[in-house]
């Protein structure tokens, strides 16, 4: 069951040159995902007005596992941009925002044909993402993918302004995901908390109540486990059986101490899978995800998750 970004597949089609790096290390002078925030410092220095670093108290970035480090980039002469602020986990680049002049000066130089669902463009193989009536371009690594970074704006860019509320750090069940209830009833407050929705019909169902339809609404930027989130709800004949909510790896010990927080201890462990709260919740380790179910999906998942053993 292959999860999306924006409603594609997150597989780069074959024998496709993705070049994120090229593109992030041609636009910045020889910046790149993976360097340092030493590194990125003395790259940065001549190509902008005035850097500064700041170091984040209480990390959140799910490709931070320790530590959350923001540069934040002013006047960038050498890409003719604004601003633009470079993330780092655990002393590494990871994501790179870039605001005002950002599409024009980036966007060029791509030769992928992108993809434009909702308000983003979306070049995949590039693992690269704008939106251009806001002038915006994020650079993701392909770890950044599957959590959609993007739909977080770094809070010390000028042009994002102040920081505001810190994000529910809570991993308890979101109010949104009322198991049975449906698909009419629960899309008005799916779109209230959401930055946005897609929907997705499934031509063939492959929940295992086996309905005649089955849909899939995603919700992007619903904040859960402190971070903007996407959710996949899963509508089987129109009633909520079953929700996905995408994590990164480097958070797991974050997202599983605030799943213990809220429902107490693991009642199963293995290398793939931690189940909580009768087994109504679980924790995905080898794609890294939180599963939510309806009870009467229970035994159907506890006996996949049991039978992947150690």
């Amino acid at each position: 069951m292959g999860r999306c970004l924006l409603g594609l597949v997150l597989v780069c089609p074959s024998g496709h040159d993705p070049r994120p790096v090229d593109l992030l290390s041609e636009a910045f002078q020889g910046i790149a995902f993976g360097d340092t925030v030493a590194e990125v410092t003395r790259k940065l220095d001549g190509q902008c007005t005035e850097q500064r670093t700041i170091l984040v108290e209480d990390p959140s970035l799910p490709l931070a596992r320790e530590t959350q480090t923001h540069i934040v980039a002013l006047g960038v002469d050498s890409v003719g941009v604004d601003e633009a602020a470079f993330a780092f986990g655990d002393d590494g680049l990871v994501q790179v925002e870039v605001r005002g002049g950002a599409v024009d000066a980036l966007l060029p130089a791509l030769d992928e044909e992108p993809v434009r669902v909702h308000d983003y463009t979306v070049w995949l193989g590039a693992r690269i993402i704008a939106h251009q009536e806001r002038d915006v371009v994020w650079f993701l690594t392909e770890e950044g993918l599957h959590p959609h970074l993007f739909l977080w704006e770094n809070p010390d860019l000028p042009s994002v302004g102040p920081p505001g509320k810190p994000y529910e750090r809570s991993a308890a069940k979101p109010d949104i995901l009322d198991f049975g209830r449906s698909l009419e009833d629960l899309l008005p407050r799916m779109k209230a908390v959401s930055a946005f929705t897609t929907r997705e019909d499934i031509g063939q169902p492959w929940l295992p109540t086996k309905p005649v339809l089955q849909t899939q609404i995603n919700c992007y930027g619903v904040a859960y486990a402190g971070f903007p989130r996407k959710i996949e709800a899963v509508f089987g004949d129109e009633k909520l059986q079953l929700a996905w909510i995408l994590t990164a790896k480097a958070e797991e010990a974050r997202v599983r101490k605030a799943l213990v927080e809220a429902y107490g201890p693991a009642e199963f462990v293995s290398t793939t899978w931690e189940a909580f709260d009768g087994w109504r919740v679980a924790l995905r380790k080898d794609k890294p995800e939180v599963l939510m179910i309806a009870d009467e999906l229970i035994p159907f998942y506890r006996e996949s998750i049991r039978s992947t053993g150690d």
